[in-house]
């Protein structure tokens, strides 16, 4: 009789405990990093201020994933399933399911017949980041291009301090835009508006 009472109690105060942790996390306050009964509490130690940024750092496909090589798979491979980034990168298929709608809520993909297609905005990301790299680290397609401009069509790159906007010129057959270009294949690799807005100045 007495070790049922025993253990009813401990499960009542585990719960009341738990309910208490779950409430003060809801609210926005930090859970405690101490038990009820003075001692140190790891498993509380490390959580955020609120249970639905730890859930969601927790699960948040994207500390699991790399936007960039993901957009380039669905630019290769039209449309992209979540199996081919189990195939590609060894993603779980929840994760891999979550990812995908994750990129089509921000506009990137947009879910067609047999899995997810680019968008225009997909293809500008993409573009954003042959030139001015994804900012994150260890991206393979990424590598030294912090602090330059790198030419989407044949890889050369400058420096975004030495950069300069061309200005329009009239040729005998056609007519080259103002614009940033690539000293090695002559491309166009930011057009006026787009130089001015990372302020870039005009040659003299």
């Amino acid at each position: 009789m007495g070790n049922r009472w025993l253990r009813q109690t401990n499960s009542l105060s585990k719960s009341v405990m738990s309910r208490s942790l779950r409430m003060k996390c809801w609210s926005g306050e930090p859970a405690s990093t101490r038990s009820y009964f003075g001692e140190p509490c790891a498993l509380f130690s490390n959580f955020p201020k609120s249970l639905s940024q730890w859930i969601f750092s927790v699960t948040s496909p994207a500390t699991k994933t790399n936007k960039h090589r993901t957009l380039l798979l669905a630019k290769k491979t039209q449309p992209v399933h979540a199996r081919h980034l189990g195939l590609h990168f060894g993603y779980a298929p929840g994760t891999a399911r979550s990812y995908l709608s994750h990129l089509g809520r921000q506009g990137l993909l947009e879910r067609v017949r047999g899995g997810y297609a680019l968008t225009n905005k997909g293809r500008d990301r993409i573009r954003y980041f042959d030139i001015f790299g994804c900012g994150r680290p260890g991206c393979a397609f990424c590598k030294g291009k912090t602090g330059y401009l790198t030419c989407p069509h044949c890889g050369d790159r400058r420096s975004k301090q030495g950069a300069r906007i061309c200005k329009e010129k009239n040729f005998f057959l056609l007519v080259r835009r103002a614009g940033v270009y690539c000293d090695g294949c002559s491309a166009l690799i930011l057009d006026e508006p787009q130089a001015h807005k990372l302020g870039i100045q005009c040659e003299k």
